[in-house]
């Protein structure tokens, strides 16, 4: 008998005591509604309502769980504000104030309610006699973080804009131009649902662009950790297979590209571990960098461990040749860096643009070189060969100009490789990134980066197109590198303007913004770029 639990009771010293008298649950104690108060200007305003609920629970930690879709939703008056049953709010046509909306749900000791408070007010007159819906000034992302556990997964995200001057919030999602920062991770479509695609988090944004061309950018997380294992690499392609230097303490750049038994490749460079078998001709940097040390060839490897501890490896040579050559001296090029370092599209046939900046020797910086310009930095966009590890993810023109094609999504490595008059090989890296997102009508992103040498410092800033004489919507300063990004209407033309700082002096732009002192002497200092596809511009700070 005392074995039997599903009796629903215990039988002690002859006393029956129901199970139910030693087994505790939570119990809901209170809801909170939030936001607490909601100001409407005039009809057909919405605003979403969120139920909280918390719980007591003996011997734990209070407990809180959201109950939107479970309470029961209600207006106390119905012709000022209606409420559908999961907390979506819409003013009528009436001014009203102090209507009081309520969330209800029953309790361990009755019914359990929270309120908040509504006030519908009539809006400012425009121009024209009518009314005037305010501009959003802001955008709330609901959830602010989401994680999952499963490839493939789906989570929904609610766009909800907050109007100028009081007049309550409204909801955004599906007029929002949502995008996902890594769409190898998760992609988003234009109601705002994502989906996740490999592990990694990344950041979720909506833009909503008011009728002025001021915009509002809403924020949040989607953090993807899938319980599969990593796919293990089955070979390393180090690029290029073999350099020549001609000087002590010259360099070469190395790159690692792993690929895996399904074929998907990825760039290692700064994740393999390299070494020099003979480090008296030379040596080898964690980031794939070679140094010059004396006379000979060298084979430089590269090693990966897979996570069942198998091990990869590939070999390079490096030859070290001081007979044959006058030194460090006689390169012209030193480094290639790529701008920016990583880019990312939403679906197959977006593009994006890379330049390639390259770092030149104080004596070739005086006349013009392998890059046809002069300076320490120049730009080297049109003169590298660029290449694609994965050609079936995407593929990269004579001019850095990147197309996601569509046979597959993944990412790809772009390299850029530049030769000296020497015949050295001076090579660059960055990652291309495809997913299966929606690409947004009639919009591309311009990228803006500054780089400078020294204590170079600057601005660079941008009015929207559609508003000149308005505020900047990009105001990008030396500290953020490449943080500085805008979309645009695709067809728009954007003027650049840049402004040293501290001493420093403004060095030119990319050759793919045209500099506007030909037609304008005042603007010296600014460029314009025609927005047909995702762009990047370098502004360049000595």
């Amino acid at each position: 008998m005392r074995n039997r639990s599903l009796l629903g009771a215990l039988l002690i010293t002859g006393v029956l005591i129901p199970i139910t008298s030693c087994i505790s649950s939570p119990s809901l104690t209170s809801i909170v509604v939030t936001p607490n108060v909601v100001n409407f200007g005039g009809q057909g305003v919405t605003s979403q309502l969120t139920a909280t609920g918390y719980y007591t629970h003996p011997n734990h930690q209070p407990i809180v769980k959201d109950l939107t879709n479970q309470v029961t939703w209600a207006t106390s008056a119905d012709q000022c504000v209606t409420v559908t049953k999961t907390g979506f709010i819409t003013s009528g046509g009436n001014i009203c104030s102090n209507i009081l909306v309520s969330a209800s749900m029953p309790g361990f000791h009755g019914l359990i309610t929270g309120t908040m408070t509504v006030n519908v007010t009539q809006p400012s007159s425009g121009g024209g006699g009518g009314t005037t819906i305010p501009d959003v000034t802001s955008i709330s992302i609901i959830p602010a973080s989401a994680s999952v556990s499963t490839i493939n997964a789906t989570t929904q995200f609610i766009a909800i804009g907050t109007l100028a001057g009081g007049f309550g919030t409204v909801d955004l999602t599906g007029l929002s131009v949502w995008r996902s920062s890594q769409v190898s991770v998760a992609t988003i479509g234009t109601t705002g649902l994502a989906t996740a695609l490999s592990a990694g988090t990344t950041t979720i944004t909506a833009t909503f662009t008011n009728q002025d061309g001021t915009s509002a950018t809403g924020t949040a997380s989607l953090t993807v950790t899938p319980s599969k294992a990593i796919e293990p690499l089955v070979s390393i392609a180090i690029i290029p297979g073999s350099q020549t230097l001609l000087g002590l303490g010259q360099t070469a750049q190395f790159i690692a590209i792993g690929t895996t038994g399904t074929g998907t490749t990825v760039d290692l460079t700064t994740k393999v571990a390299w070494s020099s078998s003979i480090t008296s001709v030379g040596t080898i940097n964690a980031f794939g960098l070679a140094t010059a040390t004396g006379a000979g060839t060298t084979a430089i490897n590269a090693i990966a461990t897979n996570p069942d501890g198998s091990v990869v490896t590939s070999s390079a040579s490096l030859t070290v040749n001081i007979s044959a050559g006058t030194g460090s001296s006689a390169e012209q090029l030193l480094s290639l860096t790529i701008i920016p370092a990583s880019q990312t599209v939403g679906n197959f046939g977006e593009t994006s643009q890379y330049i390639a900046i390259g770092t030149f020797s104080a004596t070739a910086a005086q006349t013009k070189g392998i890059c046809n310009s002069t300076g320490l930095l120049q730009d080297c966009t049109s003169y590298v060969a660029w290449h694609s590890s994965d050609v079936s993810v995407g593929t990269i023109s004579k001019n850095g100009l990147a197309t996601a094609v569509g046979t597959t999504e993944g990412v790809t490595a772009i390299t850029a490789i530049a030769s000296n008059p020497d015949g050295t090989l001076v090579t660059g890296a960055a990652s291309f990134s495809v997913g299966t997102g929606t690409i947004t009508p009639n919009q591309s992103t311009l990228g803006v980066t500054l780089i400078g040498s020294g204590a170079a410092n600057g601005l660079v800033t941008a009015p929207s197109p559609q508003n000149p004489g308005g505020p900047n919507v990009i105001s990008c300063t030396t500290a953020q590198g490449s943080a500085c990004s805008q979309p645009f209407i695709t067809g728009s033309t954007v003027t650049l303007t840049a402004t040293p700082s501290g001493g420093a002096q403004f060095g030119g732009w990319s050759s793919n913004c045209t500099p506007t002192a030909a037609i304008n002497p005042a603007g010296a200092n600014s460029c314009t770029i025609l927005m047909t596809t995702n762009e990047t511009v370098a502004a360049i700070f000595y």
